[in-house]
């Protein structure tokens, strides 16, 4: 019996130590294989980190990279290059926003060596003509009118690679002066001096007035437009209404020596605008009186050749048209039946006088493309006549050219058969 017990205690014993060593054997092989996670006993130190050196950190995931900076964005639209000469017609807003009007301009621009648009962007009475003016006295004075839609016109002078140019005129305003009567001429008793079309004259001595204009040139810039003329930046004379009536107007010199106070400021404003608006990547020019180019003095408007051309501004755009100078002219008793001798006469005394102070302004004429039925002796313009002014340009080397009709009404012939050489 004794014996019998002993082999049972024995077979248990030995039972007991074989379990232990297969369980020793086999923990690493049951359940999980990886140790439980537990929190950082550290809660200061990286839970990577222990006190034993001889044991590795755990892999710190690798940093986030920098983001890519943002492009710059692209332009709205790309600009519309200036052609090597500008050729180029004038459009009333109203001819932008007339069908009628304006795609036979387009269609003859196509099909000549016209590449150029003179466009009312600020017109004689005051008017903002695309109408989308958000210049605070702008509003004030209610000078927005939409006469075309700027947004598909600028496209539309895009697709076909014409250079616009925006056409502001300075001295008229017939809104602005019911805000800022103190920016206009006047009347002794104080009220606003108005020509005998019932326009204000600004007083361009008003620095508040150029900024003005000028926020309306950036405006033009931003639709689109490359260039900005400048038009009526002039005092007003004889022809436009009783200037004895305007009290505190500046002088006139009309003699060969100066000072001439009128042009001085006048060429004061122009060098500002271009220091203004140079910047922005666009041109400045200006139209003048054609006679300036004959005329010694700064007669009543104000406009002395070499003292416009100390501005220094793109272009200066004569108006030369035959039509517009007076009985006698270079020797003509009607100077409106010789397009040829007149233009070629008042332009080169242009060129002449700008060669003498080694000036860098192009010279780019107005030149005539409507009948001036009020003259006495006045002669029908035709192809011929159109011709015969460009014939002159061509003689004397002057390479760019504008071509006015208030109507938008074109010779088309006349620009269909010419190429200049």
């Amino acid at each position: 019996m004794k014996k019998t017990i002993k082999i049972v205690l024995t077979a248990i014993v030995v039972v007991l130590v074989v379990g232990c060593v297969a369980t020793a054997i086999a923990y690493p092989f049951i359940g999980k294989t990886t140790p439980p996670v537990t929190e950082n006993p550290n809660p200061g130190k990286d839970p990577g980190n222990t006190d034993n050196p001889g044991q590795k950190p755990d892999p710190q995931p690798e940093p986030e990279p920098e983001p890519e900076p943002e492009p710059e964005p692209e332009p709205a639209f790309k600009p519309i290059p200036r052609p090597q000469y500008v050729r180029g017609l004038f459009l009333t807003g109203y001819g932008a926003g007339s069908k009628k009007l304006r795609e036979p301009i387009i269609k003859l621009l196509r099909e000549s060596e016209l590449n150029s648009l003179v466009i009312n962007v600020k017109d004689d009475a005051g008017y903002v003509t695309h109408g989308r003016s958000e210049i605070p006295l702008v509003i004030e004075a209610k000078a927005n009118q939409k006469q075309f839609d700027a947004e598909s016109f600028m496209q539309q002078l895009r697709d076909e690679q014409i250079y616009p140019i925006a056409r502001i005129v300075v001295a008229k305003d017939k809104h602005v002066c019911k805000v800022k009567p103190d920016w206009f001429l006047q009347n002794a008793d104080g009220s606003v001096w108005r020509d005998k079309n019932d326009v204000a004259w600004a007083d361009l001595r008003n620095k508040g007035y150029w900024d003005y204009l000028l926020d309306i040139a950036e405006e033009a810039v931003q639709l689109g437009f490359r260039e900005i003329q400048f038009d009526y930046i002039r005092w007003p004379s004889g022809g436009d209404g009783k200037v004895k009536n305007i009290v505190n107007l500046p002088p006139a010199n009309t003699r060969s020596t100066g000072p001439y106070e009128r042009s001085e400021i006048i060429a004061e404003f122009l060098t500002y605008a271009r220091e203004r608006l140079e910047p922005l990547g666009i041109d400045v020019s200006a139209d003048t009186f054609g006679i300036m180019g004959t005329a010694k003095g700064e007669e009543t408007v104000g406009q002395q050749l070499e003292l416009m051309l100390t501005s220094k501004i793109h272009a200066i755009s004569p108006m030369i048209y035959p039509s517009h100078y007076w009985t006698g002219s270079y020797g003509f008793k009607v100077p409106d039946a010789e397009p040829y001798a007149v233009a070629r006469q008042s332009s080169k005394d242009h060129l002449d006088r700008m060669e003498a102070v080694n000036s860098e302004i192009i010279m780019r004429p107005w030149l005539q493309d409507f009948t001036a039925s009020w003259v006495k002796g006045y002669i029908r313009y035709g192809v011929k006549e159109i011709h015969a002014q460009l014939r002159a340009m061509e003689d004397l080397g002057i390479k760019e050219y504008l071509f006015w009709n208030a109507g938008n009404k074109y010779t088309e012939e006349a620009f269909r058969t010419w190429k200049s050489n």
